[in-house]
């Protein structure tokens, strides 16, 4: 499992995202995908778990075709994308972040 506070690194291509929940009083974003933590193996069910939520962003235009799978992620301070291969890009503000799998 890697670094679960460490979004850069974590290995989200080709995760497909399966659902995305906000809870408004809580000010927390989840992200429900399968990732691939071990090269080589079938993808494990995680959570991407944002708290302290200021901005969420859920464009579903795919302007690139139709896809659920994660192409790439970057964090660059607070806010946290992932560009999807449908082209396009989720955008969470907040100020926490978690990886955490339903195999743990």
């Amino acid at each position: 499992m890697p670094d679960p506070t460490a979004f850069n690194s974590w290995p989200l291509h080709d995760a497909p995202v399966q659902e995305i929940k906000v809870e408004w009083g809580a000010r927390c974003c989840v992200i429900s995908l399968n990732v691939f933590l071990r090269q080589g193996e079938r993808a494990s069910p995680c959570q991407i778990r944002f708290d302290g939520v200021a901005e969420v962003h859920v464009p579903m235009r795919s302007s690139w075709g139709k896809s659920i799978a994660v192409n790439t992620h970057a964090q660059v301070g607070k806010t946290y994308r992932l560009e999807m291969q449908s082209g396009d890009m989720i955008q969470v503000v907040a100020e926490r972040v978690e990886l955490v799998s339903a195999l743990t």
